[in-house]
């Protein structure tokens, strides 16, 4: 943990030499804070795996702060829940809790429960951001309203989506909070199988359409421009509160403020070092992150289509209409950066997911906005049957057109990249152009690089094993 934190300090000194060189004053005064940020967080940085150190049977009170699913099984519900709250001796836990209630959970309801307690191992511990697990032995929900504001508006529109349109509830629930706790399983897997599932993940696609629609409305009421970037940033913080602040949200919000305020005082700012900065503000909210499948899909995607997608747009316009390879290339790019990473954490990817997301994102990008505004009339007319009818019919198409498709086949699993991803990565970096090299040597190093990939990658899954 240590050398983490020497890397971040290292990180930001080399961010400020680069940033003072160019007199970016406005980057300098973002990395100066995070600097502040690292020195402040370095004890919080060292005891983050001093958990406490509990084991055995405990009663416990306290506050679901996640429902990761449920199923309902005749009258009861099946939950796989993170809790948190006081065990009875006033320790404070973090625990993964599998139970089942007669009663409906969500998340910010009371419980108490016994049972016994073990301490999570560290990929646990630092992958879902828990302290223990626990056997449920017996256990009450004493609030099923939540308490906070927050909660309590993400129940009214869930209770109110499947009132209204109860074959597409959790869906459209899942697209506009990024929970899919009230999915099934095998609606879920279908999404899954086809590689879209991240349109139930709220991301840089949620935030970037979010962004549009409010930067759209206040230029139509001709605000001025430093009351726009207020109003602008306000109302997208506000949505990152609502969904919980994932990291992917969070490293959108970043780029989207620091570029804003650097137009607003005429400063310079560039994509790369956006994503840098926000990296950064990231891993000291949280130096967990850098361990969970949201931070690494969200900035290896990004990065990699900031790198790549110029490149790979011009290779495919060689032999494709120019409007269909813009089109392709970040689809194309996103699932080749990914692939990697979803093989590691999930155990399998799709190979085809570029083609169902050429289809289906521009599809709900255009939806997006109705659905969110159906969501609020909703929220504001409960009963009102007519605000229901897009956000169903979305996704009733959706529904319609997967099934033609045998989704499960197009998976690809029990294969590993292990060492065989640092070749991988250095050839993806190859076609971006930053390296000056000849053609020759470009060539080479392309072919060296391909050849150990292919080597590492075939000794890890067929001779090592």
């Amino acid at each position: 943990m240590l050398l983490f934190v020497i890397i971040l300090l290292l990180g930001a000194l080399l961010i400020v030499f680069k940033i003072t060189r160019k007199k970016n004053l406005l980057a300098l005064l973002l990395t100066s804070i995070l600097l502040s940020f690292v020195i402040g967080n370095f004890s919080f940085l060292i005891d983050i795996n001093k958990n406490v150190e509990v084991s055995g049977n405990y009663s416990f009170t306290g506050s679901v702060i996640d429902v990761l699913s449920e199923e309902r099984i005749d009258n009861a519900y099946n939950y796989t829940l993170i809790i948190k709250g006081d065990l009875v001796g006033g320790e404070r836990v973090k625990a993964y809790a599998k139970l089942t209630s007669t009663k409906r959970i969500y998340s910010g309801s009371s419980i108490w429960l016994d049972g016994y307690f073990t301490k999570a191992d560290k990929y646990y511990a630092l992958s879902l951001d828990i302290s223990h697990f626990v056997k449920v032995e017996n256990q009450t929900v004493s609030a099923v309203k939540p308490n906070d504001v927050i909660s309590n508006i993400k129940m009214k529109l869930l209770l109110s989506f499947e009132n209204l349109m109860p074959k597409t509830a959790s869906l459209n629930y899942a697209v506009i909070t990024g929970e899919t706790e009230y999915v099934s399983y095998g609606v879920i897997q279908k999404y899954r199988d086809i590689g879209v599932a991240h349109l139930f993940a709220v991301s840089g696609l949620h935030i970037g359409l979010m962004y549009g629609v409010v930067l759209a409305l206040s230029k139509l009421l001709k605000l001025k421009p430093k009351l726009r970037l207020f109003i602008t940033l306000f109302i997208l913080f506000l949505y990152l509160w609502f969904c919980g602040f994932s990291v992917s949200s969070i490293r959108a919000f970043i780029i989207i403020a620091i570029r804003e305020i650097a137009l607003n005082l005429g400063l310079k700012s560039d994509k790369t070092s956006n994503l840098a900065v926000s990296a950064f503000i990231v891993l000291i909210i949280n130096p967990c992150d850098l361990f969970s499948a949201g931070f690494l899909l969200s900035y290896s995607v990004y990065l990699g289509l900031i790198l790549l997608t110029s490149p790979c747009e011009n290779f495919l316009s060689k032999f494709l209409h120019e409007k269909l390879s813009k089109l392709l290339s970040p689809c194309l790019v996103a699932q080749t950066v990914s692939f990697p990473i979803l093989i590691s954490f999930f155990g399998y990817a799709s190979p085809f997911s570029f083609l169902f997301n050429m289809v289906i994102i521009p599809y709900i990008a255009v939806l997006y906005p109705l659905i969110l505004l159906s969501a609020i009339l909703i929220l504001i007319f409960p009963t009102v049957w007519v605000f229901s009818i897009i956000p169903n019919l979305s996704f009733l198409i959706i529904e319609w057109m997967l099934g033609f498709i045998k989704t499960d086949i197009f998976m690809i699993k029990n294969i590993s990249f292990s060492y065989s991803v640092a070749p991988y990565y250095m050839l993806l970096y190859s076609f971006t152009g930053k390296l000056n090299f000849s053609v020759k040597t470009f060539k080479l190093l392309r072919i060296i690089l391909l050849l150990a990939f292919l080597i590492l990658f075939l000794i890890i899954n067929f001779i090592m094993y």
